[in-house]
């Protein structure tokens, strides 16, 4: 991983067109037939503005929607839901779509008690509580119900009170920029050492999925400061996450439970340190200190 955004780690194993054990819905609650449950859109809270001070950003494609998992808790702030703790004033959910307000369409996999604009769809996870991998597919199920030629989807989690539109405008500018087809990720290497090792032509067993010619990467997140990867504050192919998601649904029998490392093992990741100045966009709360931090941090950053 080097400063400008490495490819790294590509072991898919499947390819679909349909995301697999997700809600799939419309805006007035029908469902698709399949059992899912029903997504409904919001009529309060959020603001659509831009947040910390940003533009609403480059990005306003139509073809690029978001999914913000917001259903998670928190056990070291009393079990209450997250993305619904006030931060300076706004919730961290408020705080996440002002940053996504230039992208459409956009979904929140939460409960019903947290409050949203009326352009902002809801859906649960199937089965509720089933985890981000769930939930994941979704709110990718729904959006797609609602936008089918959606391109690139914003996979976010909800209690990122830091992110701005600057910095997922980051990563989609380095997701269209990969597009070199003779670009080689580690993994391909990886396959290419080992098959002149055993003096094969190629590879015996490669079960990644096809993907985009025209690309070397399925997706962009960002990684922090000691290399770990912010897997739920990036921008994703929307076939090869739908890929990936059947992938692991066919070969778990469902996705509760399932962990976000397994899915996004199955796609090409670039990794991109964050270069901005000030708090990074993917800092989450998750104790009464981080809290404190971020209280301040936006207080200096309305």
């Amino acid at each position: 991983m080097d400063a400008t955004g490495t490819v790294v780690n590509a072991t898919g194993t499947d390819s679909g067109s349909s995301t697999t054990g997700a809600s799939s819905t419309s805006t007035s609650g029908a469902t698709n037939g399949s059992g899912a449950t029903n997504c409904d859109s919001g009529s309060s809270g959020s603001s659509s503005s831009s947040s910390s001070g940003t533009g609403a950003g480059d990005v306003r494609a139509r073809d690029r929607g978001v999914v913000v998992l917001a259903g998670g808790r928190g056990s070291r702030l009393g079990g209450v839901v997250k993305p619904g703790i006030p931060v300076a004033g706004r919730t961290m959910l408020s705080r996440v779509l002002d940053a996504t307000a230039a992208l459409s369409p956009r979904v929140v996999v939460g409960p019903d008690g947290l409050p949203l604009p009326a352009d902002v769809l809801r859906t649960v996870e199937s089965p509720p509580g089933g985890g981000p991998v769930a939930g994941a597919a979704a709110g990718l199920s729904a959006l797609l119900h609602a936008a089918p030629g959606t391109r690139l989807v914003a996979l976010l989690a909800g209690d990122l009170p830091m992110l701005t539109a600057a910095a997922l405008d980051t990563l989609t500018a380095r997701l269209d920029a990969a597009t070199t087809p003779n670009a080689v990720t580690r993994h391909d290497a990886a396959i290419r050492h080992d098959a002149a090792t055993r003096h094969d032509a190629r590879p015996e067993h490669d079960a990644r999925p096809e993907h985009d010619a025209a690309s070397d990467v399925d997706g962009v997140c960002f990684v922090d400061g000691g290399g770990r990867r912010q897997l739920l504050c990036g921008v994703w192919r929307v076939t090869a996450l739908t890929a990936a998601l059947d992938g692991l649904a066919a070969e778990r029998g469902d996705l509760a439970g399932a962990s976000m490392r397994a899915l996004f093992a199955r796609l090409r990741v670039r990794e991109e340190t964050w270069a901005g100045s000030g708090v990074p966009p993917w800092f989450d709360c998750d104790t009464e200190e981080d809290l404190r931090r971020a209280e301040i941090w936006a207080a200096e950053n309305p």
